[in-house]
Order: structure tokens, then C-alpha cells, then sequence
């Protein structure tokens, strides 16, 4: 299937073995594959910025699925001379999928009372707090760290206490 705009493909079941060509036009398409069950050796290709979310009642096993921005790529992951899709931003998809739902939506504010909470930190299991050289976990914490090679630096805010999240 081709599609040249945000797409929404919904299967009360499964979706299987489907070859999907897709574009987002802008940053803010989604273009959204739901299945009741699963989401079984889709080829999805998405051309442009935005998102692409793929949901399942049960589980995905997508073994390709490819946002190439505004020009297609070779296996080494260079440039294809002459594949530049004019008006489409360099930037490509971001790709989510989430997979189990079984008929449900995800409960977001449970996840952030559960995980991000500070006050619920002491409760965690161990695995959920550090690495496993025994360093907090980076999202825990506010920290600079460097890019490499003398890139910019970044400064890590701990999401749980910062009023901006």
C-alpha cells in the first residue's frame, strides 16, 4: 500500500505481511498501524517527519520498519543520489510501538505516579533505580555530560522534581 499522506490503518485482528510505502507531510502527521492482536512482518517504510505509532492488542514482530526522512539510503547507510523527496524536512519519523494492550489504553498517569514520582523511589526495586555498575539511573538525576569529540554539552534535568515536566 502507498500512502502520501498521514495514514491510519485499523485491523480488529492481525495485521500480517503487509508491504506499507507511507509519508507525513508534516511534523505533526502520525500515522498510526492499530491491531487487535498482532502486528506480524509488516515492511513499513515512512517518508518525513512526525510520528509513526504502532499498537497491539497482543504482540508486534515488525523486523523492518524504516523512517527514512526526506531521501532513501543504502545499506551502509549512505545518501542514494537522486532520492530526495523536495518540500519534506531532512528529519525523519520518530517510531513508537507499544504492544499488549489487549483493548485498553495506555494509563500514562500511572506510569508517572509509579516511575517518576521521587517520593516512590525508596520503593523501587533496585533494577528500576541504577545501572547495572551500580550508577543512578541518568533520568534520576541533573548531570552535564559531554558529546564526544568536543561536540556541545548537555545538561540532564531530573524529569521527577523539574516544574517544566
Amino acid at each position: 500500500m502507498w500512502a502520501n499522506e498521514q495514514t491510519w490503518l485499523r485491523a480488529g485482528k492481525d495485521i500480517r505481511d503487509a508491504t506499507l510505502d507511507l509519508r507525513n507531510l508534516h511534523r505533526t502527521d502520525t500515522t498510526w498501524l492499530e491491531a487487535g492482536n498482532d502486528i506480524i512482518n509488516a515492511d513499513l517504510s515512512v517518508e518525513g517527519p512526525g510520528s509513526v505509532l504502532l499498537t497491539a492488542g497482543r504482540d508486534v514482530y515488525n523486523p523492518r520498519t524504516v523512517s527514512i526522512g526526506n531521501r532513501r539510503f543504502d545499506s551502509n547507510n549512505r545518501p542514494i543520489t537522486g532520492t530526495d523527496i523536495r518540500g519534506l524536512p531532512a528529519d525523519g519519523a520518530s517510531i513508537d510501538v507499544i504492544a499488549g494492550l489487549n483493548g485498553k489504553s495506555p494509563d500514562y498517569t500511572a506510569f508517572v505516579a509509579a516511575y517518576l514520582d521521587p517520593a516512590k523511589v525508596a520503593a523501587m526495586p533496585a533494577y528500576l533505580t541504577t545501572t547495572v555498575d551500580g550508577q543512578i539511573v541518568p533520568h534520576r538525576q541533573s548531570r552535564r555530560e559531554g558529546r564526544g569529540e568536543g561536540g556541545p554539552k548537555g545538561r540532564r534535568q531530573d524529569r521527577a522534581t523539574d516544574p517544566r515536566y
